[in-house]
């Protein structure tokens, strides 16, 4: 089987895409999205209901609109993820982050870097983690602030496992 990758091209025209793209035109996309990707969005969408501050959600909607644009770009199109698939991919992020409970800062920033570089999808979960990393998540402090990181990572990871099932 040929192994997928999106390349760093499909990406930037994404990203661009949306940088260029009206409040009207985004509620299009987020309504495309929720045709194609419904449980997806629904996961981002949920944060707000859970007590998240709506620019954090709103970050989290603008990484997964530039994945769904990415996904276009690169003419890639993968079937409806399931909340199956979210559970077992988020079953595995929390399995690895458990693995890295006890290490020294150091140590876990390591981790992080081979978790991120060894990823089927490196180039896409680089950017949502910057994207995140960029705008606080990291450092938010409330419980349920380790949501916002699990839920931008898992989009990258469920998208992921579904390039490598095609």
């Amino acid at each position: 089987m040929k192994k997928v990758k999106i390349s760093n091209k499909h990406l930037i025209r994404a990203a661009r895409k949306i940088e260029k793209m009206g409040r009207k035109r985004k509620e299009l996309l987020c309504d495309d999205i929720y045709k194609d990707q419904p449980n997806l969005l629904g996961s981002v969408l949920v944060l707000g209901t859970m007590g998240e501050d709506m620019n954090d959600v709103d970050i989290l909607l603008h990484i997964l609109m530039t994945l769904y644009l990415t996904l276009k770009e690169a003419k890639l199109s993968i079937p409806k993820i399931s909340e199956q698939t979210q559970a077992q991919e988020l079953k595995k992020l929390t399995e690895s982050v458990k693995f890295q409970e006890g290490m020294g800062d150091s140590m876990s920033v390591e981790s992080v870097k081979q978790y991120i570089s060894s990823h089927k999808q490196s180039m896409l979960l680089g950017y949502v983690v910057s994207k995140m990393n960029d705008s606080g998540f990291q450092y938010k402090s409330h419980e349920n602030s380790k949501y916002l990181m699990m839920v931008g990572i898992n989009l990258v990871n469920c998208i992921s496992s579904e390039i490598e099932r095609a």
